[in-house]
């Protein structure tokens, strides 16, 4: 279950720092993608809706392949988090609209190197490349109102919270409505 060598990937990352980098996806890396929802699927399936449809290998790699595909088409930007030559999350802009220069950002992590500091500075990795390299002008985060670990993603990175949509999605696992929270940060707000 190795990663695609660093020279595989040269020049197509966002690196973080000697221990961490952005790639984007390929379908290298589908056996460690699959294998790390198996191991962490409770704990994933509470906030992300889409790992219930990931059962076998071959969804993970539908799931690389789409993002691949939307990737290219430029209409949401998916990174998989690298850590100690491991992958280890994603971390990505989702509904990227480059007319009003927005973006909403999605991530998870798995739960063993959680704690570390490595969403943050993902996360700060990625912003910075939205304002810089695409030019957007707002990025916002929507997070159930019931994650509080995910929550301190957008407070320790000056986000300010919006709002809160009342009973805005339906739980992949209690079948229940929940809350979420909306944070957005500005490009004029930014603070590397």
């Amino acid at each position: 279950m190795n990663a695609p060598s660093s020279t595989e990937l040269k020049m197509k990352k966002l690196v973080i720092d000697e221990d961490t980098y952005l790639c984007f996806p390929t379908l290298a890396y589908t056996n460690q993608l699959f294998a790390i929802i198996q191991q962490h699927r409770p704990y994933l399936e509470q906030f992300l809706p889409w790992v219930k449809n990931i059962k076998k290998a071959w969804h993970a790699n539908g799931f690389l392949k789409e993002a691949i595909l939307l990737n290219k088409g430029k209409q949401r930007l998916t990174t998989l988090i690298i850590y100690q030559e491991q992958l280890v999350g994603t971390v990505s802009l989702l509904k990227i609209d480059l007319k009003d220069q927005r973006a909403e950002m999605g991530y998870w992590l798995k739960q063993d190197v959680q704690g570390k500091g490595i969403m943050t500075k993902s996360c700060q990795r990625l912003i910075q490349y939205a304002f810089k390299g695409l030019h957007l002008n707002r990025v916002e985060m929507r997070i159930t109102a019931n994650n509080p670990k995910s929550k301190k993603i957008p407070q320790r990175l000056n986000f300010t919270f919006e709002g809160q949509l009342r009973d805005y999605q339906k739980n992949a696992k209690s079948g229940k409505f929940e809350d979420v929270e909306i944070f957005g940060l500005l490009k004029e707000e930014w603070i590397l």
